[in-house]
């Protein structure tokens, strides 16, 4: 089985943020996702190497798009 791996949208708070914290405490690798960069940048410096903050808009499909490649970059 591979590793666990997880793009999370709203991981800003609330059950985004609980989700994400829920992957990663279970050894999971997980990109966090929401509009508040500057809360994502705190959280997955909190998290730590396996935690990666992508600041996107998901009303926005070109935004999206982006963030889904460089998070797929990211979790490998």
């Amino acid at each position: 089985m591979s590793p666990l791996k997880a793009l999370v949208t709203g991981a800003s708070s609330g059950v985004g943020m609980a989700t994400a914290r829920l992957v990663h405490a279970r050894g999971g690798s997980v990109a966090l996702v929401a509009r508040r960069a500057d809360v994502l940048a705190e959280l997955a410096a909190e998290l730590g190497p396996r935690a990666f903050a992508f600041p996107c808009d998901v009303s926005d499909p070109a935004a999206v798009a982006r963030t889904v490649a460089a998070a797929h970059a990211a979790l490998g």
